[in-house]
């Protein structure tokens, strides 16, 4: 039998919220659990693609490049509220045992938060695709009086 994974927790100053609420719960598992844990989370991490800053400018992208973006989109997004799904089970189970849930709570919203993101960025991207995307109007030069 193979040994578990195990996540090697190292607590930082500067550690958010966010990680410091998952590394609560995270420690609230079982091995097996935190295995199917760390499947979830390298799953997320291959299907990850770097996120532009809103101030930021994209390029245009070629059909078929935009195509793809709205296809990982889709899929980042079912993958989203499939996790949001299964927090919510986890959550009606530690209120059926009796287990405080704050920290699961927690988890949850930083889960639809993260959800309501790819949305946002699917919109974007259909927009893109569709034509309807304004491009940033270039100031006008004066004209000659």
């Amino acid at each position: 039998m193979t040994e578990p994974k195990r996540l090697k927790v190292v607590e930082k100053q500067d550690s958010t919220e966010r990680e410091l609420a998952f590394l609560t719960l995270f420690r609230c598992f079982d091995a097996t659990r935190q295995d199917e844990i760390l499947d979830i989370l390298s799953a997320m991490a291959r299907h990850k693609r770097p996120r532009t800053a809103p101030h930021e400018t994209m390029p245009a992208m070629d059909r078929t490049t935009l195509e793809e973006r709205l296809r990982q989109a889709d899929e980042h997004i079912a993958i989203g509220e499939r996790h949001i799904d299964r927090q919510r089970r986890l959550i009606a189970e530690m209120a059926r045992e009796g287990q405080k849930a704050d920290e699961a709570l927690r988890v949850l919203g930083t889960l639809e938060a993260g959800l309501r993101a790819e949305i946002a960025d699917r919109e974007r991207l259909r927009s893109e695709r569709d034509g309807s995307a304004q491009a940033p109007e270039k100031p006008s030069s004066p004209s000659p009086s």
